[in-house]
């Protein structure tokens, strides 16, 4: 109960910020996410998606990066040019680039897909092949490049351990399934919004309602820092996320 009530009150905020949200049926908001980011990459936006799952790190091009914040970050006590020096330094969270992922990993970022299907995730049913992590999960496509392959030409999968799992009776069925499972889809239809209409303007009411809202939980810190969001409004530089290297869109998960 008291998370609905906290998501009903997030969803009247956003809507009073004019902020746009997607609900679609029983659809996952990864998708979602995903079928956004990639239309608007494709147009040449250059997106930045929100989200401290590591599963989106597929969906990095050159167009698309990923934010992914620290667990615990406080920005309630600084002003919002301080809050703006550490969105850009990195302080809110890591910032990664697919130039930053194929650095990190010696592989292009689509590929991450496969490393999360042989690792797995307990957490969210992905059941991966059992004794593979995500050390030999890397190593893996390293080696051969994709699940597909490995299964193909085994003796060519580094290391040896990871040809011992992969030879495994039911291994292979494993990897497939979980592959399907991480693949975020990105070619929804009938979402109520494009791209270009998530972008966020000055609420017609100037503010005032998202101001009430936040003065009836006593937000006061946030008060003053939204009223100045607004001043800023409809100049290049009015977002805190503006600072980032990759400017708007921003796509994110609420809550995170």
């Amino acid at each position: 109960e008291d998370v609905a009530d906290t998501l009903g009150n997030l969803l009247d905020i956003l809507e009073a910020m004019s902020i746009k949200t997607i609900k679609v049926g029983t659809v996952e908001a990864d998708d979602i996410i995903g079928t956004i980011a990639t239309l608007a990459a494709a147009d040449g936006a250059k997106v930045t998606i929100v989200s401290s799952d590591k599963d989106f790190m597929q969906l990095l091009t050159p167009n698309c990066s990923l934010l992914r914040p620290h667990k615990k970050v406080d920005l309630s006590a600084r002003s919002v040019e301080d809050q703006q020096g550490t969105l850009a330094g990195g302080g809110v969270g890591k910032y990664y680039t697919s130039d930053d992922f194929l650095e990190e990993f010696g592989f292009d970022a689509e590929k991450h897909i496969d490393v999360l299907a042989l690792m797995g995730d307990a957490s969210d049913n992905i059941p991966g092949v059992k004794g593979i992590g995500m050390k030999y999960a890397v190593k893996v496509v390293q080696s051969v490049g994709s699940i597909e392959e490995a299964f193909a030409n085994v003796d060519a999968v580094e290391p040896k351990r990871a040809r011992t799992c992969l030879s495994a009776e039911d291994a292979q069925a494993s990897a497939a399934l979980s592959k399907m499972l991480v693949t975020i889809e990105c070619g929804l239809e009938g979402l109520p919004y494009t791209w270009d209409e998530c972008r966020v303007d000055k609420p017609a009411d100037g503010g005032d309602v998202a101001v009430s809202i936040f003065e009836m939980f006593e937000f006061r810190s946030i008060v003053a820092r939204y009223e100045k969001l607004l001043g800023g409004m409809g100049t290049e530089d009015w977002s805190i996320v503006s600072e980032q290297p990759q400017s708007p869109p921003v796509i994110g998960e609420a809550p995170f």
